[in-house]
């Protein structure tokens, strides 16, 4: 069986599974440094991080969107009808959990 994508997991993972992705996700120098930023600076939009890491949003995105799955970034949702119009939900600042 081959190697399972980083945001999945078997219908039902062992501890050692769910444990490895913890790992994996702090192994990747990328993520590393969008936890530094993070953490030093506080809270930034994905757009800030694409920036100041000089790396394609798309693959900023899929980082982020890894820690958010560990628990280790959260981006706060506003409630739907605090949103401007035409703004989608989700997108906002990430921030370390």
């Amino acid at each position: 069986m081959g190697q399972l994508a980083p945001f999945r997991l078997p219908p039902s993972p062992a501890r050692t599974d769910l444990v490895a992705k913890y790992f994996r996700a702090l192994g990747d120098p990328t993520r590393l440094q969008l936890l530094g930023l993070l953490q030093t600076k506080g809270e930034l939009s994905a757009g800030e991080l694409t920036r100041r890491l000089g790396h394609p949003q798309p693959k900023v995105s899929n980082h982020l969107a890894c820690l958010r799955w560990c628990g280790f970034v959260t981006t706060p949702r506003p409630p739907d009808d605090l949103l401007p119009a035409g703004r989608p939900a989700g997108r906002g600042h990430a921030r370390a959990g």
